[in-house]
């Protein structure tokens, strides 16, 4: 009897709960099933994080302490005059020159006496001193010693044998001597950005044993030739100088010049002959 009333009641609760269970089931809202996935696709992204600005707390400083920021400048190109910086100006220099010449007499410029007065050549050395005043203006001085024929003379001319005879002949006059050439001053300048120069200046010729040779020669094939000091002439020769010149280097340098002589081969007023020179010259400092 009492387990036939135990199973009832048993049966009672079992129904009770399921009668409950299916209750609660219907009263519960359904998702569908796509939206049940959209749910757990969202669930699984990562959600961004929103930071949220830290309040900035300013700090007081005194006006000594205050840091400037650097402002932003504006380059601007401005155009401004290139400064050169002046050239220092060299030292003086001290070298050794070759020189070698053609020699003339000159009766004058436009004396027809010239065209019996052919050149002579003349050569040697001596030693050279530069000295620089600015970047463009210098001042030489010079002595060299030279061997040099001053000039040849050719002509004519006819005189009187010992039977009293008068016989033409040709004649040649040379005069050969050494010579100590001093310039106390060449003033050169350079007015262009090449080292190219012209020079002007002052030279002395002092002639050591000249020596005078005639050579004569007759129509009928003999020939005569002495030779003399020439007692005559001048102690020394003034002329000016004037030319122009290239320093290929510092150390060295070529000129080309002319001397024309303002004093007589002799030193007599009557005897118009004057030195002529034409010369090259090289310079190695």
């Amino acid at each position: 009897m009492n387990k036939v009333i135990f199973k009832l009641i048993a049966l009672v609760l079992c129904s009770a709960i399921a009668i409950s269970a299916q209750q609660a089931e219907q009263s519960s809202p359904q998702v569908p099933h796509q939206q049940e996935q959209q749910i757990q696709q969202q669930v699984q992204q990562p959600q961004p994080q929103v930071q949220q600005p830290q309040p900035q707390v300013q700090q007081y400083l005194p006006p000594q302490q205050q840091v400037q920021l650097p402002q932003p400048q504006v380059q601007q190109q401005v155009r401004q005059p290139q400064q050169t910086c002046p050239q220092s100006i060299s030292q003086p220099k001290t070298g050794l020159q070759a020189t070698f010449n053609l020699n003339s007499v000159s009766y004058g410029f436009l004396s027809s006496k010239n065209d019996k007065i052919d050149m002579g050549i003349g050569f040697g050395g001596g030693v050279i001193r530069h000295v620089p005043l600015t970047n463009s203006l210098n001042v030489n001085l010079e002595a060299s010693f030279m061997h040099r024929n001053l000039y040849s003379e050719e002509g004519d001319s006819i005189k009187t044998d010992k039977t009293g005879n008068q016989i033409t002949y040709n004649y040649w006059k040379d005069e050969n001597e050494f010579v100590l050439r001093i310039i106390p001053v060449l003033v050169q300048f350079t007015p262009f950005e090449f080292p190219l120069y012209v020079a002007v200046g002052f030279q002395l010729d002092f002639p050591i044993l000249p020596k005078f040779t005639i050579t004569e020669e007759y129509k009928d094939g003999r020939s005569d030739e002495y030779a003399e000091n020439y007692e005559d002439r001048h102690w020394y020769d003034l002329g000016m100088v004037w030319g122009i010149g290239y320093n290929i280097t510092d150390r060295f340098s070529f000129n080309l010049r002319s001397v024309v002589g303002f004093t007589s081969v002799t030193g007599k007023r009557a005897d118009a002959r004057t030195p002529v020179q034409y010369g090259l010259s090289v310079a190695f400092f």
